[in-house]
């Protein structure tokens, strides 16, 4: 609820979307792209947005892109490199290795046979 609620200030109202790859929780207004995929932790783009990019909305096409070069992007793309996953044992390390994105149903790779 923090970031949502830092957008929720009658300055930023019609100026600023909130874009995440994530789940979200009390958000009730604006313009919001959640479960955007490819998630950033397999590398997709929004792992390589930086701080004043801009990103613009077509809903119509139903497309969110990011404001950059390709050169930029192709940069940016070359420097990335993949989170160490938290948990190194156990159950979580376990999901956390072989679970899908949300687009593919947040399932176990393992268990829907595709590992």
């Amino acid at each position: 609820l923090v970031a949502t609620a830092a957008l929720a200030v009658p300055e930023l109202d019609g100026k600023v979307a909130f874009v995440s790859d994530t789940r979200v929780s009390g958000v009730s207004h604006g313009a919001i792209g959640v479960h955007c995929a490819p998630e950033a932790a397999v590398g997709g783009p929004i792992a390589l947005v930086e701080d004043g990019d801009t990103i613009s909305f077509d809903l119509a096409a139903g497309e969110i892109s990011l404001q950059v070069t390709d050169e930029q992007l192709a940069a940016r793309r070359a420097a990335w490199r993949p989170r160490q996953l938290v948990y190194q044992r156990g159950y979580l390390a376990d999901f956390a290795a072989t679970v899908t994105q949300a687009n593919q149903g947040c399932v176990s790779r393992v268990r829907s046979g595709l590992l």
